[in-house]
């Protein structure tokens, strides 16, 4: 068991990483390519690369990587970054009122996911959670 120094600080690496990693990512919003036959995830971003429909984020893909590649886009991994710093801030009573709550960042992070994922997969993610949390 780590002391709560040490869990807030990992929470706030992490975060960090997720940040750093936006910084040079391709802007979003990710989406697949229409058309094509390599299988790609493009952006709307400025340039667009020649005959994908798009920036080029990816190719070659499987369609349930696409999927997944395209919900985990650039303002969903902002929402979680914002979610862990708000986790971190809580339990460091670092304000005295946060700045946001962790379930404000929770409700922006799922409305992000669902925005991205949009009608990709069929059936109901909700039978996709654990048993215990159904």
């Amino acid at each position: 068991m780590t002391d709560l120094a040490s869990t807030i600080e990992v929470i706030r690496r992490a975060a960090g990483v997720l940040y750093q990693r936006l910084e040079v990512a391709t802007a979003g919003p990710w989406r697949e390519a229409v058309g094509g036959v390599y299988g790609a995830v493009v952006s709307d971003a400025e340039p667009h690369d020649d005959g994908y429909g798009g920036r080029l984020i990816a190719e070659s893909m499987r369609p349930a990587d696409r999927e997944y590649l395209v919900t985990m886009q650039p303002d969903v991994t902002r929402q979680v970054a914002e979610w862990l710093v708000a986790c971190a801030d809580l339990y460091s009573h670092k304000y005295a009122f946060l700045q946001q709550s962790p379930l404000n960042c929770a409700e922006r992070i799922a409305a992000a996911i669902l925005e991205a994922s949009g009608e990709a997969m069929p059936g109901d993610p909700l039978a996709h959670l654990p048993e215990a949390d159904r």
